[in-house]
């Protein structure tokens, strides 16, 4: 929750929240260029709201005291939810988050011979943070989601794999040309 509040800004609908988690796990996976239709992610939110809601019910009541939460529909995507973007809070919400992303996030701000401190750094342009969070979640998830790509190639056989691949370029084609 709190890193998709981050990558959010002040006013946003349900639909919004539960797609920008559902979009975490697809940071930096290769098959979202290339195979996979560019909104599964939230696809897979908006067709979901009423289990993502029961699933992130409790972390939600933690966050009342900085997030508004939707009281009239509590199923509908478009209710709107707005939270605190100070940049205590988001400092707070960035010092929240697993260790690893933090490591993360310093790697890839460092990457470019920077040697300011990252919480300085993000502290003066709080702008920064959605594209290094992204970048940060991207370095962890795409390793992990390249060698199980490979590892489905091997699994299913290469010409099933094949068959599989362009299906989904195909799809991931459609998807672009609708949008």
């Amino acid at each position: 929750l709190d890193t998709a509040l981050l990558l959010l800004p002040n006013t946003f609908t349900q639909g919004e929240l539960f797609s920008t988690i559902c979009e975490i796990s697809y940071t930096g996976d290769p098959r979202m260029g290339a195979g996979e239709h560019p909104d599964k992610p939230k696809h897979i939110a908006l067709a979901q709201i009423p289990k993502f809601r029961e699933l992130y019910n409790q972390a939600l009541k933690e966050s009342e005291a900085y997030l508004s939460l939707p009281t009239v529909d509590v199923d509908d995507p478009q209710s709107k939810m707005e939270q605190d973007v100070s940049a205590t809070r988001r400092a707070d919400l960035f010092l929240s988050l697993p260790q690893g992303v933090i490591d993360a996030a310093g790697k890839v701000l460092h990457n470019g011979n920077e040697t300011r401190n990252l919480e300085d750094v993000l502290a003066q342009n709080p702008a920064k943070m959605p594209d290094l969070l992204k970048a940060s979640l991207a370095s962890i998830i795409a390793p992990t989601a390249k060698i199980q790509m490979v590892k489905g190639l091997f699994s299913f056989g290469m010409g099933t794999a094949f068959e599989y691949v362009l299906h989904k370029l195909r799809r991931a084609q459609a998807g672009r040309a609708g949008q």
